[in-house]
């Protein structure tokens, strides 16, 4: 496992003298707060091809080292600012990211055991969209 350049809380809420679903929360108080500090720092527009390419070398990071936890997250938020950056609000965000999973959900999967690990598993085309 390699040196984590960000500590990784050790109890189940990062905040301390919150309630744990307080604290943990990713809502949509967290990801305007968020969008303000990344409009701020990045600049406004949608700055597309920027993250784009910010996310190809983030992807070089995860191949040399996968265990590194913050390169994980580098791309969740990449894909958030991406989102914010479409002029979504917070909370239409949010309603994307659970829409999709549900979507993901009522697909049809091939079994992950009759797949090939070093390649993506694609949902089952015709089968449940």
């Amino acid at each position: 496992m390699t040196t984590q350049k960000y500590p990784i809380p050790t109890h189940d809420h990062a905040v301390q003298g919150l309630p744990p679903a307080v604290a943990d929360a990713l809502d949509e108080a967290w990801l305007a707060d968020f969008a303000a500090w990344n409009l701020a720092t990045f600049g406004p527009g949608p700055r597309t091809q920027g993250t784009i390419d910010h996310i190809r070398k983030e992807l070089v990071e995860i191949e040399r080292d996968p265990t590194d936890p913050a390169e994980w997250v580098d791309i969740v938020l990449l894909g958030l600012n991406g989102l914010i950056r479409l002029g979504y609000t917070p909370g239409q965000a949010i309603g994307l990211i659970r829409s999709k999973l549900t979507v993901n959900k009522a697909r049809q999967w091939p079994d992950w055991r009759d797949t090939d690990p070093h390649k993506a598993i694609e949902h089952v085309k015709g089968g449940a969209e």
